[in-house]
């Protein structure tokens, strides 16, 4: 390996090695300070491998000599080099690769301030030397530069006018000017000096200028074939040997171990050094650009050509733009799903104001937005309508507080608390109380005690810079105990923490078969503890210094010893056989959120959303009944719709009007509530079931944002798959009653927005949640059964994939940088990739189309045409609409073309030079046709026959008096042949 080119790479690693060997150990341990320390450098304790693997990566220069040593001493100058041909020992690798870079720095410093050095002489020869040929390439760059110069002006002298002209004064000063500054270096021969005597007769002045060029010539020939064949080995043998040299002077420093160099200098130097360097590239560059700006040609008008290629470039911008919109458009029909409302709630906001003609610029409201969604999207997701619908009520509650617990532990992570205040902190919590009714919450509380008395039971304090540090017991510390030992050491923490620990030292008691499998578990789980709080720490450390690039290292860390902590709170492994208890499940709910709110902060948003999925549905169980519609029952009654449970004393009055109805008022009962609305004429009693109000509430989810003619056709679609109850409902609303059925979809969604109906609004959408009209046919077999959970687990991961692909999305918007970027990403998006493989996997497909291929055939013209009637052949490159159906001719293709540009190459393959311009003609681009295509299975190869018009450019013939091509299409070709198949764009597919 080369260890100049790895010295960068090495550095970085080095560096964060000894960061988290310095950070790491927190405020509980300061050993590692030791190695920075420049009153210690003399005093490290380098007699073994352990001590020396620590100070190895230290950031001391003070003490890199002594380590040094100690290491050529214990592993031997010979394992040393033997070590640096093996790629497994980085960090030593590191280490010597950055100490003999140190010493060869040292060297060059010491050999340009102390050039009388006598160890450097030989070095300074070499350098010298190595310089002088330097210097000598440059002699020879200015010297052809000044030769150029002077045979542009002796080439420019008109020889005429020196027969004219006696003085010979000015030949005279361009002879001296080749003569002066001539460079003699061994190896160059040049031409003889001219005869200054030619310049005496006027008529040999001619003769004496071209001895000048010809002079002139030669010399800067011989010149450059002297840079390029001699000097240019000179300076490469010398390079070497310079570094050879170099190589064996630090090879010598390192034998005697008497040099340290700090490499800060050199770096610094290097920096600017490289800094001015592009500096000056910069200067050159900007210069050069100005002088071809100045370079000003006048006005010019364009060709043909040249808006030809204007036009296709516009066109393209066009489309992009165009199907941005169009995508932005699709978006909005994209975001019909209920788990995305729910989820994004703030972009869906932005995205509903934005105007059907623009596309989003994704600035920073935009941005804020998405970032916001994506950081509470679990939360949104327990908190929407969609979980409240379809969940049975006490997994909402289990579900919310896992999300919880896992968004209350990040908080306290990110606000710096150790672990023993995070175990406090959830201990003291009445969230997380004893009493609490849920399973999930009583599995957190049971950890809660765990940890909260392992810490404050089991630890003991040692010294650390004369000072009291609190540290974990260990398994060898723990198991000290005896069986008596124990169950006193039992019994105090049962006087001390009451029924709590009794519980839960009852069910541990159960579980395991002696105190020693307890003493193995909670040991595990210490471990986890101890070294959580030791990546904390770090994680702080980074925080603090504002090392972001780090801290999500960090952070990643912390949530896998996190997970080991909850993995390691359950007992079940220890017990000779893991058990699936609902303690296990419960932890397994704690983890699987702790893993989501991992990905959420290394913006791997698409997992993120997958487990947040994946989480929400371990929590639909099997068939459902809502509790709250077991006694619910709608009534309409004497102008009186009546929702009722129990008796019907009136609790309160509220008024608001609904469409079609002149007014309406709700009358809330102890048990019941009753609505009573006024028509024109009164209608006779309608009931409800229980049964058809969840079916409304469905229709409800169904429907809710469909315009009214596809509300309708959904509504008779779902009467035509139920005899009874869907029929009877929709007859009953639609026909007999002129109630319409979704004038009660949104008297329900008026009903749900008072905020003390808390009972209807657990049973009953607060809006109608959005699906496109594609997926309503699968909804209909589960619409007509009661199983509103596995309705639920169903579409969630219907809907789930779409949300998956809206995440991409915005997760692929939120990391760009630029303008550009963003402009990518919309574009990928809205012209995704296609090709003739998905093509002919679709059972239909229309599609934008290229075809590049060859053709055989016969071009028919008219009588005025330039070109007369011939067999032709050559290559055609159509582009076009190409519509494919697998019916009866599933490999036949229907392409319409408009443009060939093949058309280009083949007018200059059948028309002579004179009767058609080198200049593009739209005229030569535009050629509509139809082929029919045989796709030629598993290759992009079609089989096409057609036809095709070619217009041509119309021009005067003099010779037939007459105006040639004087038709929209003078030609027509029908042709027969192969051509590779482009799809370009996807406009229709199923």
């Amino acid at each position: 390996m080369n260890r100049s080119i790895c010295l960068t790479m090495f550095f970085l690693i080095f560096c964060a090695c000894t960061f988290a060997q310095s950070s790491g150990t927190g405020k509980e341990n300061n050993s590692n300070d030791l190695a920075t320390s420049v009153s210690a450098a003399n005093e490290l304790p380098l007699y073994n491998l352990f001590y020396l693997s620590k100070f190895i990566t230290s950031k001391n220069s003070e003490s890199k000599d002594r380590i040094y040593t100690a290491l050529t001493q214990q592993i031997g100058k010979e394992n040393i080099q033997n070590l640096l041909k093996d790629s497994l020992y980085i960090n030593v690798k590191t280490f010597l690769s950055e100490y003999e870079n140190s010493i060869t720095i040292g060297i060059l410093e010491n050999l340009s301030k102390d050039r009388n050095n006598p160890s450097l002489q030989e070095l300074k020869k070499q350098k010298d030397a190595l310089d002088n040929l330097t210097k000598l390439g440059i002699q020879i760059n200015n010297r052809i530069s000044d030769l150029d110069a002077l045979e542009k002006v002796l080439k420019n002298i008109d020889k005429d006018s020196l027969k004219k002209d006696t003085s010979n004064n000015f030949l005279l000063e361009q002879h001296q000017k080749v003569n002066k500054n001539r460079l003699n270096i061994e190896g160059i021969r040049l031409n003889n000096l001219c005869n200054e005597s030619l310049l005496k007769n006027p008529d040999t002045l001619s003769s004496f200028l071209n001895c000048l060029i010809e002079n002139t010539i030669n010399e800067k020939a011989e010149l450059k074939k002297y840079k390029e064949n001699i000097l240019k080995t000179l300076v490469s043998n010398k390079e070497i040997e310079f570094k050879d040299l170099l190589k064996k002077q630090t090879n010598k420093i390192l034998a005697n171990q008497t040099e340290s160099r700090d490499i800060k200098f050199y770096f610094e130097n290097f920096i600017e050094t490289k800094n001015n360097q592009n500096t000056q590239i910069s200067i050159i560059t900007a210069s050069q650009n100005a002088q071809q700006s100045l370079s000003y040609s006048g006005l010019s008008i364009p060709s043909q050509s040249q808006m030809i290629e204007a036009m296709a470039i516009f066109l393209a911008k066009r489309a992009k733009q165009e199907a941005a919109i169009w995508f932005m458009e699709q978006l909005r029909e994209r975001v019909k799903n209920p788990l995305i409302y729910d989820t994004f709630p703030e972009t869906i906001a932005l995205l509903d104001n934005l105007e059907e003609y623009h596309t989003a610029n994704f600035g920073k409201s935009w941005r804020y937005a998405i970032a916001n969604d994506f950081v509470k999207m679990p939360k949104n997701l327990i908190n929407g309508n969609w979980i409240k619908q379809t969940l049975p009520a006490d997994k909402q509650k289990d579900l919310k507080i896992a999300v919880d617990f896992g968004y209350d532990l990040n908080s306290l992570i990110m606000e710096r608390y150790n672990y023993r205040d995070i175990i406090r902190n959830f201990y003291l919590n009445p969230e997380y109380a004893k009493n609490n009714d849920t399973e999930l919450s009583k599995s957190l509380r049971k950890s809660f005690v765990v940890l909260y008395i392992a810490t404050n039971e089991l630890f003991t304090l040692h010294t650390v810079d004369n000072k009291p540090t609190y540290r974990l017991l260990s398994y060898e510390e723990l198991k000290t105990l005896d069986q008596n030992q124990w169950n006193t050491f039992t019994e105090l923490l049962k006087l001390k923490y009451g029924s709590e620990f009794s519980d839960l030292y009852t069910l541990m008691g159960d579980q395991a078969k002696d105190y020693q499998n307890i003493t193995k578990w909670i040991s595990n789980l210490l471990i986890s503890l101890n070294q959580f709080d030791k990546i904390n720490q770090e994680q702080q450390q980074l925080l603090k210094s504002d090392k972001s690039d780090n801290t999500g290292q960090s952070l990643t860390s912390i949530w896998k010893v996190l997970n080991q902590v909850i993995k390691g709170i359950d007992i079940a492994p220890y017990t000779g056989a893991v058990s699936n208890s609902p303690m296990s499940q419960h932890l397994k709910s704690v983890q699987h959120i702790l893993g989501i709110i991992e990905d959420i902060q290394q913006k791997n948003f698409t997992a993120a959303t997958q487990k947040t999925l994946k989480l929400a549905d371990q929590f639909y169980g099997n068939k459902y009944e809502s509790a709250d519609l077991n006694k619910m029952s709608l009534n309409i009654k004497d102008n009186l719709l009546i929702l009722k449970s129990g008796s019907e004393k009136e609790i309160f009055k509220t008024k608001f009007t609904l469409p079609g109805i002149s007014q309406l008022a709700i009358q809330q009962t102890k048990d019941a509530l009753e609505v009573k609305y006024w028509k024109t004429n009164n209608s006779d009693p309608i009931t409800l079931t229980k049964k058809e109000l969840e079916q409304i509430n469905r229709i409800a989810l169904i429907t809710g944002h469909l315009n009214e003619k596809d509300r309708k056709k959904i509504l008779k679609e779902f009467s035509d798959t139920s005899n009874i109850l869907i029929s009877d409902l929709i007859n009953n609303t639609l026909k007999e009653k002129k109630f319409k059925f979704f004038e009660i979809i949104s008297f329900y969604e008026k009903i749900t927005s008072q905020s003390d109906l808390q009972g209807v609004q657990k049973s009953i959408s607060a809006y109608s949640t959005l699906l496109n009209p594609q997926n309503l046919n699968d909804l209909k077999t589960l619409l007509i059964s009661g199983d509103s959970s596995q309705f639920g687990s169903t579409y969630l991961n219907k809907y789930g994939e779409q949300l998956l692909k809206l995440t991409s999305f915005f997760g692929d918007v939120m990391a760009t940088q630029d303008a550009n970027a963003l402009a990518q990403v919309i574009e990928s998006y809205a012209l995704p990739p296609t090709s003739y493989k998905l093509k002919q996997k679709m059972k239909t497909s229309v599609d934008l189309n290229a075809y590049v291929g060859a053709f055989g055939g016969k071009l028919v013209t008219h009588k005025y045409a330039s070109l007369s009637k011939q067999f032709t052949g050559g290559i055609t490159a159509p582009i076009g609409i190409t519509y494919k159906n697998n019916g009866w001719f599933k490999h036949i293709n229907l392409h319409a073309q408009l443009l060939d540009l093949g058309n280009i190459v083949n007018h200059y393959l059948v028309t002579p030079d004179s009767a058609y311009n080198k200049e593009v003609h739209f005229t030569e681009v535009f050629s509509p046709g139809l082929n029919l295509l045989y796709s030629i299975k598993n290759t992009p190869l079609v089989i096409f026959a057609g036809g095709k018009g070619i217009p041509l450019k119309s021009y005067y013939d003099e010779t037939l008096n007459t105006k040639m091509n004087t038709r929209v299409i003078d030609a027509w070709v029908f042709s027969l042949g192969l051509k590779l198949d482009i799809p370009l764009l996807n406009l229709y597919s199923r």
